[in-house]
């Protein structure tokens, strides 16, 4: 599970926060967002570097900022460790309604806001002026409140069948007072009084279920009218028990969000993924309990009028983490390269490789073991693809790559090039070093972090280069033998060191 990261002002200073992912607003977002904000914890380099965030990451940074504050309480932290994976999901809050914003049943689940330092608040109020109401949804959560309204429709069906009964009572009763004023027998006086006492009991259940019955009516059309889960009661509730500048996650219709106070004005932070590229669009306020509501930037102003308007196609998070290991990989090695420590050992390897096939070339060359004439010669396989030379052309002949020189470079290659008829062995090396390093200059152009090193390896293959000649000078001060001389003669006398 990853999230998008975006980068917005808090309080003049640069935040990152998480957006939002498939599973949309969670009391895990909500809480580390407000964290975030706040300051308190900070996301790992890597995630700031390639905008997202994993839960491994998320969860790793919400333990820390749980120790610190719990130093002594490891169990607690264990406790959330416990719930952090359910929170990416959800969480099963049961409020209350006439218990102020933060009135809730306790679970062991709300111990990760306590522990984290966070209020998780809620407008879903019922309004002191509304008696009625206010009395039948009392102290009672809101599981209660629905256990109460499925028992007061239970009730409200046999308070039906119960007067369909007490209105055949009275047909009775009537009728038997009709029979004892004409007959007077004491049968019919008997059997009155069973009946008016059948009526009685029924009567009282009857005022019972009836209460019963109103009371989960009253109930039930306060959740149909407050649906929304946001009264204008508790809103006003909301504006007075929140502080200015808190940051706090606010509760409404099983999403969470990351609320705050400024100005006066309640602002629910924007965690939508589509409004990734929109820089913006950072606030919704929170004024009306219904309806469209308006949005704002960092510094809690009206948008432009193009702000809705996204700067370019926004990734997922999925695919912000299929990036992120090559820029990790990438950024890793410029790491490397900028503090000079063992990350340029494979260059170097590979750059030694290529001298090392390059004197091959040229020993094979000068002592006729290679064809010598021909260019269709197979270039040797242990040079980089783009690295390879044609060894079948005499090295003082070879072709240069057509690439973008140096001044230096290509007065070098000129001035040993046209005089390739009396190269020595340590000057056809030089020059075929030369070669080889403007093909490196060409490919490390195009890598950033490379550049400083390939000059570095240049200034090594110059050094190389003079010290092969002064080792030399004594073998070659009587004669220089031509490249490609097939004389016995003058292979048994020449010796390259």
């Amino acid at each position: 599970m990853t999230y998008s990261l975006k980068s917005i002002r808090y309080q003049g200073s640069d935040r990152r926060i998480l957006l939002q992912n498939e599973n949309g607003p969670c009391p895990l977002l909500a809480a580390a967002n407000a964290l975030l904000l706040k300051g308190v914890i900070e996301l790992p380099s890597h995630c700031v570097r390639n905008s997202v965030a994993s839960l491994e990451d998320v969860a790793n940074v919400l333990a820390n900022r749980a120790m610190q504050n719990h130093q002594t309480e490891a169990h607690f932290v264990d406790e959330l460790m416990h719930h952090i994976p359910k929170l990416q999901y959800g969480m099963d809050v049961n409020p209350k309604f006439t218990d102020g914003c933060t009135g809730y049943e306790y679970t062991s689940e709300l111990t990760a806001f306590d522990m984290l330092r966070v209020r998780l608040v809620h407008g879903w109020l019922a309004d002191p002026e509304h008696d009625e109401t206010y009395t039948a949804v009392g102290n009672k959560t809101y599981n209660e409140l629905v256990e109460w309204i499925i028992k007061g429709n239970e009730a409200g069906t046999e308070v039906e069948k119960l007067q369909k009964e007490m209105d055949l009572l009275q047909v009775r009763q009537a009728s038997l007072v009709a029979k004892d004023v004409s007959d007077e027998s004491p049968q019919g006086t008997v059997e009155a009084a069973i009946v008016q006492e059948d009526m009685v009991k029924i009567q009282a259940k009857y005022d019972e279920l009836s209460e019963l019955a109103t009371q989960g009516s009253l109930m039930q059309n306060f959740l149909e009218a407050t649906s929304h889960q946001l009264t204008q009661y508790g809103l006003h509730v909301l504006h007075e028990q929140i502080h200015e500048d808190e940051l706090v996650v606010f509760f409404r219709n099983n999403h969470y969000g990351t609320l705050t106070k400024r100005n006066g004005m309640l602002y629910i932070l924007v965690t939508d993924l589509g409004y990734c590229n929109a820089p913006a669009i950072v606030w919704e306020m929170l004024d009306v309990i219904d309806g469209d509501t308006e949005y704002a930037d960092s510094d809690f102003k009206p948008p432009g009028a193009k702000a809705h308007l996204t700067s370019g196609p926004t990734l997922s998070p999925e695919q912000l983490l299929a990036q992120a290991s090559q820029n990790d990989a990438d950024y890793n090695l410029a790491v490397q390269l900028s503090k000079g420590d063992n990350g340029s050992i494979s260059l170097d390897a590979q750059e030694g490789d290529l001298m090392a096939a390059a004197t091959q070339a040229s020993l094979r060359d000068y002592h006729g073991m290679g064809s010598g004439t021909t260019s269709d010669e197979p270039t040797d396989p242990q040079l980089p693809k783009y690295q390879r030379v044609e060894l079948g052309v005499p090295v003082g002949r070879m072709q240069t790559p057509a690439v973008d020189q140096t001044p230096g470079q290509t007065s070098q290659l000129a001035a040993l090039s046209s005089n390739d008829a009396s190269l020595s062995q340590v000057d056809a090396d030089h020059l075929l070093a030369m070669q080889l390093e403007v093909g490196f200059d060409t490919v490390r152009q195009n890598d950033d972090p490379s550049v400083h090193l390939a000059r570095q390896l240049q200034e090594e293959e110059n050094q190389l280069a003079r010290q092969r000649q002064h080792q030399t000078t004594t073998t070659h001060a009587s004669s220089r033998v031509p490249v490609g001389a097939t004389s016995p003669a003058s292979r048994s006398n020449c010796l390259i060191s």
